[in-house]
């Protein structure tokens, strides 16, 4: 069995999600032995020798500069047949770059991952995420990197269970500047999420919904169709190509339920689906459906929010005068 080098952005704060998800993709009888972990000279080698793998090797840099880092994984995995880069756009670049370099395959946004009958196959979305596709390995090595939000695996972490070895590089970049800016909170973090599809019927519509969403105190999104169609900007997608969302409440509005819009919000605790088709995979999905115009639906709610509210301040403004 072929057991992949793993490799972790560890320029980024997530990376512990990030191995969390590469364990979710690969069989779980598959071992990892090595993973090779990029960052900057800030990094805890007690942390890393907590993952439950047999070596850790440390590339670390001042900054994230891939041409010093390119050639350094090129050394480091001549000799390994499978790379598994986890999710962003550093290892989507890193993927098919060492790919070209080791003259074998290189594959981004890869969702799953499984042998059968001793060949190893991966599934991805595929004609503009309207479809999963399901691909052989035949070219190796391969170097493959996750679609971001996947699904995550617990962690077996335990005391002292890697080494560690350590390379260290000296950045081309000369110099850089960093300015703080005020951090935005994506998709990936809502709570509560109104997405609205192409059932909305335009960019009016679309523009009443996400006030709406304000008013009820969710951040709004949208589906490809509306976001391709300019009724919604493409920071408010919601789907495998967009967010990756898991909000305690969705309302998914005027939206089909394809699988590349479901995949952005199937992991929300409740999921209520309006569609004017009964037959709707979105209908069939959720947890509470509501058959009809996505637009009279919420408008209708958006009254009812209303008197709720002016009930809540007439029995506050009650209680005070008593």
């Amino acid at each position: 069995m072929r057991e992949p080098v793993i490799v972790i952005n560890g320029f980024s704060d997530k990376y512990t999600q990030k191995f969390s998800q590469i364990l979710a993709v690969l069989p779980e009888n598959l071992a990892i032995r090595k993973m090779i972990f990029l960052c900057d000279e800030k990094y805890s080698e007690e942390a890393l020798r907590r993952f439950p793998v047999e070596l850790v090797q440390v590339v670390s840099c001042p900054v994230y500069d891939p041409e010093k880092i390119l050639p350094a994984l090129e050394e480091l995995t001549k000799d390994e047949m499978w790379v598994l880069f986890d999710s962003g756009y550093s290892a989507e670049e890193l993927a098919v770059r060492l790919a070209a370099r080791k003259g074998g395959t290189g594959v981004t946004k890869v969702q799953d991952i499984f042998d059968q009958e001793g060949k190893w196959y991966f599934r991805k979305m595929v004609y503009a995420n309207h479809m999963m596709g399901t691909f052989q390995i035949t070219r190796w090595p391969c170097c493959l990197s996750l679609a971001p939000g996947g699904k995550e695996r617990e962690i077996p972490f335990e005391a002292d269970t890697a080494r560690v070895q350590i390379l260290s590089l000296e950045s081309s970049i000369m110099g850089y500047h960093l300015e703080k800016t005020e951090k935005e909170e994506g998709l990936e973090n809502a709570s509560f999420l109104l997405a609205a599809g192409r059932g909305a019927g335009s960019r009016e519509n679309v523009c009443e919904l996400e006030k709406l969403a304000r008013k009820m105190g969710a951040d709004f999104g949208v589906s490809r169709p509306a976001a391709m169609s300019a009724w919604a900007p493409m920071n408010c997608l919601v789907g495998v190509s967009g967010a990756m969302t898991k909000p305690k409440i969705c309302i998914a509005a005027g939206a089909s339920g394809a699988p590349a819009f479901y995949a952005g919000i199937e992991k929300s605790e409740f999921i209520v689906g309006i569609n004017t088709d009964a037959s709707a995979e979105l209908v069939k999905k959720s947890d509470v459906s509501v058959v009809g115009d996505c637009m009279e639906v919420l408008r209708e709610l958006e009254q009812v929010m209303e008197e709720d509210r002016k009930e809540t301040a007439k029995c506050i403004a009650v209680e005070r005068n008593e």
